[in-house]
């Protein structure tokens, strides 16, 4: 298979004419601030608010999740009404809460050092 060489864009000349025409980095700064346009702006803040609106949501169900768990653990390990669950089923349900609380600050932490 040939390899063909690169080839320059067709404005080259116009390009390298604007690159050496900036001559510190405040006009850096200022080309920089032009480009971040209002239409921009309002899709990172549509997607700050999902991004809360879901935080939340997968908050409470963790919670809710949670303490489902420790019911079960409580209903099982005092043998409330005859309630009683296999071993495995009981590893499963506190391990699954505990693979789900980690994750979430997994993904959080993550998510806030972007």
């Amino acid at each position: 298979m040939r390899e063909e060489p690169l080839k320059a864009p067709k404005n080259i000349k116009k390009l390298t004419e604007q690159v050496a025409s900036v001559t510190s980095e405040d006009d850096l700064d200022k080309a920089g601030s032009k480009a971040l346009s209002e239409e921009n702006l309002k899709n990172i803040q549509s997607a700050r608010d999902l991004r809360e609106k879901y935080a939340n949501k997968l908050f409470w169900y963790l919670i809710a999740y949670s303490l489902l768990a420790y019911v079960l653990l409580l209903l099982h390990g005092f043998r409330v009404w005859g309630f009683a669950l296999e071993p495995t089923v009981m590893a499963i349900v506190v391990g699954s809460t505990a693979a789900s609380a980690i994750t979430l600050v997994g993904v959080v932490a993550k998510g806030l050092f972007k």
